[in-house]
């Protein structure tokens, strides 16, 4: 499994925890780390954590400021995404900065998707974080059209297919949404509702560093 991690400094109030947290869920030398800050001063800092199998730091332009965020995590997620396909690895995995996995939750993923799921058209599958978005009342495996990229494992021939993007026209979607939409007529989508993880958030209810 590739673990796919792109971050920004912003993320600093839960980064640690975040990490050591992953730590016991997959070995450093699965997770590879883009972090899109300003300067490589956050990366420098995460570099002490572990000896991840990558560590890259990668700017985008300041402007157009509206698609900035999107810009980042596109510019970031694709880059993780070719560093990938170098790869023989079979299993895409996005974990994002601010959601904490268990020890067990990359694997009980892996096994939904390989394993769990009766569909020869599954594409990926993810866990439960986002509340607003993701439905708590459900449980067990459920398919979805938008799996949300906080948790998410994905098949390689998807990812092989279908780049994420994002529309400067249209700055509602993330590249989450994009590569659904893309390759949902090819692939179905799922959430594991048993897994439940940690949202973090700021000790003032955000969700960024101040």
């Amino acid at each position: 499994m590739f673990v796919a991690v792109y971050t920004h400094e912003s993320k600093n109030y839960c980064q640690d925890k975040f990490f050591n947290a992953l730590l016991e869920a997959t070995p450093a030398s699965t997770i590879n780390i883009v972090d899109n800050s300003e300067t490589n001063d956050n990366l420098l800092n995460i570099g002490k954590i572990a000896n991840f199998n990558l560590l890259h730091h990668l700017t985008t332009p300041a402007e157009p400021k509206k698609s900035k965020f999107h810009r980042n995590v596109f510019e970031s997620v694709n880059y993780l995404r070719d560093k990938f396909l170098q790869t023989n690895e079979q299993l895409f995995c996005i974990v994002e900065t601010d959601v904490i996995v268990e020890p067990l939750t990359l694997k009980k993923l892996e096994v939904n998707l390989l394993q769990d799921i009766e569909d020869t058209k599954r594409g990926a599958i993810g866990a439960i974080y986002y509340a607003g978005f993701h439905d708590y009342s459900k449980t067990g495996i459920q398919q979805t059209n938008h799996v949300l990229s906080g948790c998410t494992i994905y098949l390689r021939e998807l990812i092989e297919k279908y780049p994420f993007r994002y529309d400067e026209n249209n700055l509602i979607p993330f590249p989450d949404a994009w590569i659904c939409y893309d390759a949902g007529k090819e692939y179905n989508f799922y959430n594991n509702h048993n897994i439940i993880l940690e949202h973090a958030h700021n000790v003032d209810g955000t969700r960024y560093a101040k």
